[in-house]
C-alpha cells in the first residue's frame, strides 16, 4: 500500500471510482448497451425476415407465373376444343335440320300428291255420276217419245240398276 501511496493513488478514491465505474458499467449494460444490442439483434433478425420473404416472394411469383401461363395453355386448348366442339355441332344441327326440312318437304309433297289423286277419284266419281243422270235423263226423254208408260218403267228400273252397280 505503500508504493500506492508513493504513486500519489488515493485508495479510497481509487475504489470509489471503481466502484463508480462498475455502477455506471453496470447501468450502460442493463439500460443503454442490453436494449441497443437487443435492437440490433431485433433489426438483423427483420433483415434476415425480409430477405427470407423475398426470397419466398420471388419463388411464389416465378411459381405463379409459371402456373398462369399453364393455365393460359390449358384455356386457349379448351377455348379450340370447345370451338371446334361448336362448329360440329353446328354442322350436326345444319345437316338435321336440312333433313328434317326435306322429310317435311316430302311428307307435303307425298300428302299433296295423294289429295290430288283423292280429288281426281272424287271429281271422276262425281263426273260419272253426273253423266249417268245425264244419260238417264236424255234416254227418259227419249223414251217418254216413243215407249209407252210400263216400258218407260221397266228401262228406267233397269238403268238404275245397271248404274246403282257401277
Amino acid at each position: 500500500m505503500e508504493l500506492i501511496s508513493k504513486l500519489g493513488i488515493n485508495l479510497g478514491m481509487l475504489v470509489a471510482q471503481l466502484v463508480n465505474f462498475l455502477l455506471l458499467l453496470f447501468i450502460l449494460k442493463k439500460f443503454v448497451y442490453g436494449p441497443v444490442l437487443e435492437k440490433l439483434e431485433q433489426r438483423k433478425n427483420m433483415i434476415a425476415k425480409s430477405v427470407s420473404d423475398s426470397k419466398a416472394a420471388d419463388e411464389t411469383l416465378r411459381d405463379i407465373e409459371k402456373a398462369r401461363s399453364e393455365m393460359i395453355e390449358k384455356t386457349k386448348s379448351q377455348s379450340l376444343a370447345m370451338i371446334e366442339a361448336a362448329a360440329t355441332s353446328a354442322e350436326e344441327a345444319k345437316n338435321s335440320i336440312t333433313e328434317s326440312a326435306r322429310r317435311e318437304a316430302q311428307a307435303i309433297f307425298d300428302q299433296s300428291k295423294l289429295q290430288i289423286a283423292r280429288e281426281k277419284e272424287k271429281m271422276l266419281k262425281e263426273a260419272g255420276e253426273e253423266l249417268g243422270r245425264l244419260v238417264v235423263r236424255a234416254a227418259e226423254k227419249i223414251i217418254e217419245r216413243e215407249f209407252t208408260p210400263e216400258d218407260q218403267k221397266r228401262l228406267a228400273t233397269q238403268a238404275t240398276e245397271q248404274f246403282g252397280q257401277k
